[in-house]
């Protein structure tokens, strides 16, 4: 069975690299329209190669946060929770309202989403990071409901060259990066990554090893496209601290409450990209296996998930006059499986002893099955104002298939006390889901230094496979619905003199949403409402020195129960109001320095609204000197006033306040040396 491959963007594959297009060129091309044309009708931010470059974070979540309109929430190791433009997403599900992509090809099938799949990502050596503010599904369709991470490669070149990188921090993270070109003959170039992450953590019994790498092979015509990628996670992971403001106690702060939990992952991709005259076809295999301990949870399981996915993809492109319109379709075949088992009796009260016994839990495959078939037209009816729509359909159709025992006995069919087991097995059945999205958006040049956009555009997300067949309690099924979202969105963007400016201001709401209630019953039909301002704002002083801040004001409230409590007009737990990032840089000649303040503002850590973290502050010192053609140092300090914050808070009505503690201050060396 099979899931649907989603709209690649048309910078998979481009015949020219990141680096030679400008800022203005690779938004456009985030469309699936290669135009050409430099405007744009949504809100989206370019992490462009010399910030990758300099700043050459250890997890991408630290870099992508500080980018108007996102808050991404880092967890243990290299796990993270996001966000943009809405409170962090958790759950089994929450990961699906986010693509996150590489070249456009998502990381993981649409029924699948793991919530810490950054980790995929070649980011450290690759040209770009592209993210996209607001319903992409279009472009994207299932789980583009609120925005896209897309990071771009760099493509081969004909020119031999070698680069190395380094990185090492005063807590004991270190990192090596290795890139290399050259021709392997008149018509065809290859580029090969490598990427070694180690950090042994700063908290007890934590840290982790991550290898990741790519193998692009490329024809000098642009033509053909051949990629693989792959990554491989060994982690230690290090829980949630509790108590009151405990991330500020250095001794808790410190701890590890669970030394026994790990996670260990393993990705890998092949895409094959043809184009030539307005044609483009892409052939994607994927391959995904993950294994950790939910320390979390009563008991302690391990789960083990993956899947195996093969999807091709066809699209036309075609100018007449002034309008140039694409049209594709795309399938995708999905091999799913989950299993979740318990080696160790539970501890605690009678009743989790009682409910949740040793042995197999879960032991489920999903086949599926997905297609879609999309439409993109931009037309130009002037100089100054440019007209985008577009429209899909998706399908995607689950064939589930337990493996173990129905319903909620143990493994062996014995029932548990205190009414039944926690883990319920649905009966295998087939599940499916059709949806559209629709797109349609203005630009205006108001003058050649400023220009507005608007645009209505529509999200979805399919059910995750998860939510569908990992119930709990007294649910035999779960008959969901796909999350909608439906947003409008004004922006305006331009520059006076050595002012540069992007405003936006988007009402975002958000329907039939999946949670789960009181009786632990996976249900469809919470909703949420949203609406915020971004800015991004740089200004230079003279040739050497300049500043920059973006950030945001948003309100993200309930405006629909979800939780078995009226909720409506309370504000979303994890989702401060004000994010804000400003910078002071200096440049001159081979020299180049930042003081970056990065601000999030206080949120409550419950749904009730009733507890709350206070917020932090923090000052990073980012330099980086060029020394020759070929040497770049790097010098950076970290958290430069030594904060006690947290990465993460959260509130649990069995655990109290609990933290993910921030890291202290730190001190960051590295070089890149170019042959």
């Amino acid at each position: 069975m099979t899931m649907r491959f989603l709209s690649l963007l048309a910078l998979a594959a481009g015949s020219a690299t990141a680096s030679e297009q400008t800022i203005e060129q690779i938004l456009v091309t985030a469309s699936n329209i290669e135009s050409g044309d430099a405007a744009i009708t949504s809100a989206a931010t370019v992490i462009d190669t010399a910030q990758l470059t300099q700043r050459a974070p250890m997890h991408l979540a630290e870099l992508i946060s500080q980018t108007a309109g996102v808050n991404y929430h880092r967890g243990s190791g290299q796990e993270s929770l996001p966000a943009i433009r809405s409170a962090v997403l958790t759950g089994a599900g929450g990961c699906g309202s986010v693509r996150v992509a590489y070249d456009g090809v998502p990381v993981r099938a649409a029924g699948f989403c793991n919530v810490n799949e950054l980790f995929d990502l070649t980011y450290e050596t690759s040209d770009a990071a592209v993210i996209l503010r607001g319903p992409a599904s279009v472009k994207y369709g299932s789980n583009a409901q609120l925005g896209v991470v897309n990071v771009i490669s760099a493509k081969p070149s004909s020119s031999p060259r070698l680069s190395v990188g380094t990185m090492i921090d005063s807590l004991g993270a270190t990192a090596l990066t290795l890139t290399g070109d050259t021709a392997v003959s008149n018509d065809w170039a290859i580029r090969g990554e490598f990427v070694d992450k180690h950090d042994s953590g700063f908290r007890e019994d934590s840290g982790f090893k991550l290898h990741k790498g790519r193998v692009a092979l490329a024809s000098n015509d642009g033509r053909f496209l051949l990629a693989a990628n792959w990554a491989d996670l060994d982690q230690q992971t290090a829980g949630y601290i509790t108590g009151f403001e405990s991330y500020k106690d250095d001794d808790i702060r410190l701890s590890n409450p669970n030394p026994e939990a790990y996670r260990d992952a393993q990705s890998a991709s092949f895409v094959a990209t043809y184009k030539d005259n307005g044609w483009r076809a892409d052939v994607l295999m994927r391959n995904n296996d993950m294994q950790f301990l939910m320390h979390f949870l009563p008991g302690q399981p391990v789960e083990q998930n993956g899947h195996q996915s093969i999807a091709a993809r066809l699209q036309r492109t075609a100018s007449v006059a002034n309008a140039t319109w694409v049209i594709g379709g795309e399938v995708e075949q999905t091999d799913g499986y989950l299993k979740q088992w318990q080696d160790k009796p539970t501890q605690g009260s009678p009743f989790l002893q009682a409910t949740i016994p040793v042995g197999k839990h879960y032991d489920y495959r999903v086949d599926a099955l997905s297609a879609g078939m999309f439409i993109e037209v931009q037309y130009r009816l002037s100089d100054q104002l440019l007209i985008q729509g577009g429209s899909r359909i998706d399908y995607i159709e689950y064939d589930y298939d337990n493996q173990m025992l129905d319903g909620r006995t143990d493994d062996q069919g014995n029932a548990c006390g205190f009414g039944g087991c926690r883990y319920s097995r649905p009966s295998d059945r087939t599940d499916s889901f059709s949806d559209a999205s629709a797109f349609l958006g203005a630009s205006y040049d108001l003058n050649p230094q400023l220009n507005i956009y608007a645009n209505v555009a529509t999200g979805f997300r399919a059910p995750q496979a998860t939510e569908l067949y990992r119930l709990q309690r007294a649910q035999t099924a779960a008959d969901l619905e796909s999350e909608q979202t439906h947003s409008f969105e004004l922006g305006i963007k331009g520059g006076a003199g050595n002012l540069a400016y992007d405003l936006a201001a988007y009402v975002m709401k958000r329907d039939e949403l999946i949670y789960r209630d009181a009786a632990f019953f996976n249900q469809s039909g919470a909703a949420t409402d949203h609406t915020g301002v971004e800015f991004d704002l740089s200004y230079q002083f003279n040739d050497y020195w300049s500043v920059s801040s973006n950030g945001s004001y948003a309100v993200h409230q309930y405006a629909d129960g979800g939780t078995g409590a009226d909720l409506k007009g309370l504000d979303i737990d994890s989702a401060p109001r004000w994010l804000a990032n400003s910078s002071v840089n200096y440049q001159a000649n081979s020299l180049t320095a930042s003081l970056v303040w990065s601000h999030t503002d206080a949120y409550f850590t419950n749904p009730l609204n009733s507890h709350r973290y206070e917020g932090h502050d923090l000052l990073d010192l980012i330099t980086s000197y060029k020394a020759g053609e070929s040497l770049l140092l790097r010098a950076q300090v970290l958290n430069l006033t030594d904060q006690r914050y947290a990465d993460r808070a959260d509130f649990t009505t069995f655990g109290g306040d609990r933290y993910f503690p921030g890291r202290e201050r730190r001190v960051v060396f590295g070089f890149e040396y170019q042959y």
